[in-house]
């Protein structure tokens, strides 16, 4: 049988082998007559000449050298960056062995380049490194295993392509002339049916021809007319929404839609726009490519472990990890969890957590400081994330993820290599391709990258945007521009920066040729952030040829005359405007006792705390807010703020002034609070045992110190027992129950009894509050003392005192006189009632609850509080919504 040769008509891409198959089939059908890219080229060879697919270790051998070759110009940026580095080694090598071709002479072209320079040293550690991996990438392994064999193939391959279109590097050249050789020579008639399957349509408009050659060096200037329009939206939403409404307008007045065609930068968020716009509008889309990005949740989770076990953990890491989709629990409780971290529950006990979250919180508290135990947590989280079976995907990459860093477990010989094993489990960006649709009569969607697969009668040129049409080619981290262009100015033909900007114009050029009727160009103002975007640098070359300044060939389409000046454009009717909904600013009224509420677990009244009845004084909104648990919910990175420092130290004070137990010794104070203060900071604040922390830490240390043994003094001049520390003391105050936590409960030799409260604060705004009257929590802690909330004998109001010690001054605030067997610095006495005006506040409020009514606060309340009663009102950054809601009318105080 007459062995038959293949026609193959070579096209640049995909999308434009289409389009010659749309053009075989109609004008010259054969059934050997084939079109497509390279790749299938390649594809269809290997079959033909029964080459056997050979996988290539290049990639893993090039990672591999380039970290051991210690002494190159690369090794400090893989220490650094190994994976960025490995990419732009692979792509400078890949483009010196494009240029090269398979006979090349890495010696003799080495000749060639000036010595001693830069450019020479590194090309010849690259030509170096290229002989060392002693493989190539796939693609020209493909061609390389092509030119050695010595079968003949079973189906000649004769391919047809236009130089012109399509230009060859050296090994694209030399597959060709093996083809040709093992094959019959081409028809002539061939070569004319590719190019008119190409060549641009035929258009009568001047203008329009003159686009199409808007790169041309020629300074004859066209004749502007209605078929090129150049057009400037707000932003690319705009741009999406005017294309969307001129080929809707189309449509309307009985044009088919498939004349129309929009070409689309390289841009996501356009391609996303893009559809979701016309398909909210019905409008048929035919050959968009669209690209979905994914969160790597399988890495992402063992990199969040990983950061977890390396102490000290930041608290957002382990809230991201306890709300990922992979944990054995749903993303409410996840959510939960981490809100309790965020509040400062580091081992989650006030939220009942599961057993599940046990293990990984008792992992993480335990850290890992052995190659050992960061293989039993790697085992642990790999039990909790194979748990559940959704998403079975990520948890595959999890679970290859935490395979691969055994695997590098098992190869380390000293400590842990943090750094590698984050590097190495670090999240990728997924993306998947969803499958490319063609519909006859859809408008049909070229890419900037991409040849036009078909013509259209309108096109409509979307992000004309600096950096786009042409999008240039990313630079060369390991050599400039000016280094290639120098390399192929001395033969090596090596793809230079200008090289590829002429053939990305070449192309442009070619997808104008697409259109027949008319061209429209729509670009931003502005990027989605709001920042400033200039046209293309094509407005330029575009401007030329019509002989007239880039700015008086744009339109702007905010601008009514020019919106006028482009009558496919469809503008919608002015509507009415209408004043936003003003906002009422009146008090609230429930109409029911807001204090009547019932605690689920008890079935009691909700107990009124100290901080509480501070709020509900100041702010009732804000009160009402909190109890209605509907404050925000915020997340925060670590910092050391006075919540933290005042937890912090909270907690040393506790422990080192015992129930029961005589002072502490003063000389033993700094190394007692060093201890404890390491011990808290483990469970409230693990972030500051890092090395980033020491001076915030050194200096929270110093503070505590000095403010204990000051502290130590004051009580042993007292001559105070320590009979309570964090104690619970209840109450009721007009049928209302109270609860709250003392810092430190204190006897004195003559039986008084001595509320304390810590404040890790000065003194100023404290004493001012004390002086004013309005120091709400010093009688209500004596009120819950009266009402036993302290077992014992009854206590007469004169038998209990107040006392606040501020830690940052180290000065101590009484409500009542202390008898003291020695002077000791920083004790005031406050001798008046420091609770009046505050209790006759929280009166009125407690009256206006029962009722129901919430008093919204004014503008002026913050200025007010801080000057007559020394209280910052911060219970007004609880929520946005109290501030939104101030009104101007001054409450009566």
């Amino acid at each position: 049988m007459e062995n038959i040769s293949i026609d193959f008509f070579l096209t640049p891409d995909g999308p434009s082998g289409r389009r010659v198959r749309t053009h075989l089939a109609r004008y010259a059908p054969g059934l050997y007559r084939i079109a497509g890219p390279w790749s299938e080229l390649m594809a269809r060879a290997h079959a033909a000449y029964m080459l056997q697919p050979q996988a290539t270790a290049w990639s893993e051998t090039l990672r591999t050298l380039a970290a051991k070759n210690g002494d190159h110009f690369w090794s400090g940026s893989v220490d650094v960056a190994p994976e960025e580095t490995i990419a732009e080694l692979g792509a400078a090598l890949t483009r010196l062995i494009e240029g090269g071709g398979p006979d090349a002479n890495w010696d003799a072209g080495l000749d060639q380049l000036p010595r001693p320079s830069r450019l020479r040293t590194r090309i010849s550690q690259l030509a170096e490194l290229i002989k060392q991996i002693g493989t190539l990438p796939e693609s020209f392994q493909m061609m390389a295993d092509l030119l050695s064999t010595r079968h003949q193939p079973l189906r000649p391959i004769r391919v047809v392509h236009l130089p012109d279109l399509l230009p060859l590097n050296k090994w694209q050249e030399a597959v060709l002339n093996r083809l040709a050789k093992d094959a019959p020579v081409a028809d002539s008639r061939l070569q004319g049916i590719l190019n008119h399957a190409l060549e641009p349509v035929k258009t009568a408009k001047p203008a329009l021809l003159a686009a199409r050659s808007l790169f041309a060096s020629t300074e004859e200037s066209m004749q502007m007319d209605e078929s090129v329009h150049v057009l400037a939206a707000r932003d690319r939403l705009e741009e999406v929404e005017i294309a969307a409404g001129m080929i809707q307008k189309a449509i309307g007045r009985g044009a088919p839609a498939c004349q129309w065609g929009l070409l689309l930068p390289n841009d996501a968020f356009t391609i996303q726009t893009v559809e979701a716009v016309f398909k909210h509008y019905h409008l048929p889309l035919s050959g968009l490519e669209y690209r979905a990005w994914q969160r790597d949740l399988g890495r992402e989770v063992v990199y969040l472990m990983l950061v977890c076990l390396r102490k000290p953990a930041p608290v957002m890491a382990i809230a991201a990890l306890l709300t990922s989709a992979l944990m054995p629990w749903s993303l409410e409780i996840g959510e939960h969890y981490a809100q309790a971290l965020m509040n400062g529950d580091m081992a989650l006990k006030r939220c009942s957590p599961d057993d599940n979250a046990r293990r990984l919180m008792g992992a993480i508290d335990d850290g890992a400081e052995t190659r050992l135990s960061l293989r039993q947590h790697l085992d642990t989280l790999k039990t909790l994330i194979e748990k559940e079976e959704q998403l079975p995907d990520h948890r595959q990459r999890a679970m290859d993820c935490i395979d691969d860093v055994l695997l590098s477990l098992e190869k380390m010989t000293d400590d842990i290599d943090w750094d590698s094993l984050l590097a190495r489990t670090r999240p990728q960006t997924i993306t998947v391709d969803r499958q490319r649709t063609y519909w006859k009569e859809g408008i049909a969607v070229f890419h900037e990258g991409q040849e036009p697969w078909r013509r259209v009668n309108h096109l409509l040129v979307l992000g004309f945007n600096d950096g786009h049409f042409p999008s240039g080619s990313k630079a060369s981290a390991v050599l400039t521009d000016a280094e290639w262009e120098q390399a192929a100015s001395t033969g090596w033909a090596v793809t230079t920066a200008e090289l590829k900007r002429e053939q990305q114009r070449h192309r442009f050029s070619r997808q104008l040729g697409a259109a027949s009727d008319s061209l429209t160009f729509l670009f931003s103002h502005r990027d989605p952030g709001g920042n400033t975007l200039e046209a293309s640098s094509s407005l330029v070359f575009l401007a030329r040829r019509f002989g007239c300044a880039p700015e008086d060939l744009v339109l702007e389409a905010g601008r009514r005359e020019d919106r006028q000046k482009v009558p496919e454009l469809s503008v919608a009717e002015s509507a009415r405007s209408v004043l936003p909904r003003a906002l009422p600013l009146a008090d609230i009224d429930l109409k029911r006792d807001l204090l009547a509420a019932m605690d689920p677990e008890s079935d009691q009244p909700v107990a009124l705390s100290p901080s509480a009845a501070d709020t509900l004084m100041v702010s009732p909104f804000a009160w009402l807010l909190r109890r209605l648990d509907c404050e925000p919910r915020v997340w925060g990175t670590d910092a050391l703020n006075p919540i933290i420092a005042g937890m912090l130290a909270h907690g040393v004070f506790e422990k080192l002034f015992l129930v029961g137990r005589p002072l502490i010794e003063k000389d033993r104070i700094p190394e007692t609070v060093s201890i404890l203060l390491n011990r808290m900071m483990l469970t409230m604040a693990p972030f500051l045992r890092g090395p980033d922390w020491r001076v915030e830490r050194l200096k929270l240390e110093s503070e505590i110190i000095r403010a204990a043994e000051r502290w130590r003094d004051l009580l042993d001049a007292w001559g105070a027992t320590v009979i309570g520390a964090e104690r619970w003391l209840k109450g009721v105050y007009k049928k209302i129950p109270l609860r709250g936590q003392s810092d430190l409960l204190l006897q004195l030799p003559s039986g008084k009894l001595l509320v304390v409260d810590y404040k890790k604060s000065s003194s100023k705004k404290r004493r001012q509050r004390m002086r004013s009257k309005f120091d709400l929590q010093a009688n209500l802690y004596r009120l819950m003392i009266q009402s036993n909330g302290f077992p014992g004998p009854d206590h007469a109001s004169s038998d209990i005192g107040v006392v606040y010690y501020l830690l940052d001054d180290m000065t101590a605030l009484s409500d009542s006189p202390i008898v003291a067997r020695d002077t000791v610095p920083g004790l005031e006495i406050m001798d008046h009632d420091i609770s009046l005006e505050a209790m006759r506040h929280l009166d009125r409020r407690l009256d206006e609850i029962h009722l129901g009514r919430v008093m919204l606060n004014t503008t002026e309340d913050e200025a007010w509080w801080d000057k007559n009663a020394g209280i910052k009102v911060y219970a007004l950054d609880n929520s946005p919504l109290l501030r939104l809601f101030m009104h101007e009318k001054k409450e009566a105080s």
